[in-house]
């Protein structure tokens, strides 16, 4: 608790000096603050860096969870043929999901086309 209002208050100074600050150089603040020690200060650019990233972790797991339950939530929507390809692959790799493997392979495949240079010729008896 006593973290989270420091980091609160951190950030509410870092703004209000970043508004009142003449001084910048290269769009980086230059934030004075004498009561508070370079290593106090570390520690809360790290406590909130490592907050941020915990919450961006905790989220991701949330909707990995949720789209793994329900995956047509993302593979029946219009914009699945524009999910980026990283996006798409964390997601199969999950191996989570409550598809049939088929669907899940129907899936890929409209994706893959769409998101592919056209390599194919119209002319199936080429195909190999």
């Amino acid at each position: 608790m006593v973290l989270n209002q420091l980091n609160n208050i951190f950030l509410i100074n870092l703004e209000n000096q970043g508004k009142q600050s003449e001084e910048k150089k290269n769009g980086i603040i230059i934030f004075e603050k004498p009561n508070i020690s370079p290593s106090v200060f570390e520690i809360l650019i790290k406590f909130y860096y490592n907050m941020k990233n915990d919450i961006f972790t905790d989220l991701y797991q949330i909707a990995l969870e949720l789209v793994c339950r329900n995956p047509k939530v993302i593979f029946e929507l219009e914009d699945f043929l524009k999910v980026d390809e990283d996006v798409l692959i964390r997601l199969l790799k999950s191996d989570c999901l409550r598809l049939e493997e088929f669907e899940i392979w129907e899936h890929l495949i409209k994706w893959g086309i769409e998101n592919t240079e056209s390599i194919l010729d119209d002319d199936l008896t080429k195909w190999t």
